[in-house]
């Protein structure tokens, strides 16, 4: 039996105990980093739209950036293993790694998944996919329909940036099995939602510095923290080739988001990330991790301390793990 069916089988079968032996001896014969993207395939292969599906995909992710702490990162990526089995629907359909076939006339503009999103229509979004799959200016296309859509906390475009940056770590780029969550994302049912405020043009680190101090004056609260997130995507989508022009939308709007003032909370030093139970806190604390090291890379010395802090703070109160995974 292969080592990746070995590893698969505890996850589809949401045995806990059974998935940290699997990942373990994984690792030891594949590696950490194999370890990752096993579980990261795994993670987009299960990802819908459900709160803790959705996040389960984003942590999945996010961990990539703890590859340098060889103490905290196999622990995180038991953690993400866990939480990817559990976020998967009861009903999840087979995995689909491969495109559906179309046509070479298939519509592939960008007015036909906007029909798809308005008709909440994700086979009809996965078909444009297909369609779009070997364009060079595929990466443009889904960033640029992602940032139409900065409703629900901004997650069509956080999750379209996750989704771009785990095909770019593929062994063949672009995969269709890692931008599926993107299209699932865009093409989920939403209920109304209200725009978006914007900042317009200004200062990137000093909108990075606003967004620390609400999200912290917040106490980790969730909605700050999506502003944060919506924020890094848009730079490390920027860094992964999305235009400029878009991404400064996205961190306009992301900016736009921030509220200064509010009630102050008593934060302790932040403690290094521990592996933790990651449904708890929808795994803010390990997207605080991934969010301070996109701005260390674009600003060295930025001061990222409050926002571990706040999200140290949130994870001692959240406990979102009680929510029903269904």
């Amino acid at each position: 039996m292969s080592s990746i069916r070995l590893l698969y089988e505890p996850i589809l079968q949401r045995d806990e105990p059974a998935i940290r032996i699997a990942c373990a001896a994984f690792a030891e014969k594949e590696g950490d980093e194999a370890l990752f993207h096993a579980v990261s395939r795994f993670a987009a292969l299960a990802f819908n739209p459900s709160q803790h599906g959705r996040h389960a995909f984003l942590a999945g992710v996010a961990a990539w950036s703890l590859r340098d702490s060889p103490d905290s990162f196999p622990e995180i990526l038991v953690e993400c293993a866990i939480y990817a089995a559990e976020g998967r629907l009861p009903w999840s359909e087979p995995p689909v790694t491969d495109p559906p076939a179309v046509g070479a006339d298939h519509p592939a503009g960008l007015g036909e998944i906007e029909e798809a999103i308005e008709a909440n229509d994700r086979n009809r979004g996965e078909r444009w996919l297909a369609a779009n799959l070997e364009r060079p200016d595929l990466g443009a296309r889904i960033f640029e329909v992602a940032a139409r859509h900065l409703e629900d906390l901004g997650h069509p475009f956080i999750v379209a940036a996750a989704s771009w940056k785990l095909s770019m770590l593929q062994d063949r780029h672009p995969s269709y099995a890692a931008l599926r969550p993107a299209v699932a994302e865009l093409c989920m049912k939403r209920e109304g939602g209200e725009a978006r405020g914007t900042t317009g043009a200004g200062d990137r680190r000093e909108i990075a510095l606003r967004l620390i101090d609400v999200f912290a004056r917040s106490g980790g609260d969730p909605e700050p923290f999506h502003d944060l997130a919506l924020f890094a995507s848009a730079l490390e989508a920027e860094e992964e080739g999305c235009p400029s022009a878009i991404a400064e939308r996205v961190i306009a709007a992301a900016g736009g988001g921030a509220r200064p003032g509010g009630q102050s909370h008593e934060l302790p030093e932040p403690g290094s990330l521990a592996a933790y139970k990651l449904a708890r806190d929808h795994a803010q604390r390990l997207k605080a991790e991934w969010i301070a090291r996109v701005l260390e890379r674009h600003w060295s010395g930025i001061d990222c301390s409050a926002m571990l802090a706040a999200a140290d703070y949130n994870l001692r109160s959240s406990n979102f793990d009680e929510w029903s995974f269904a």
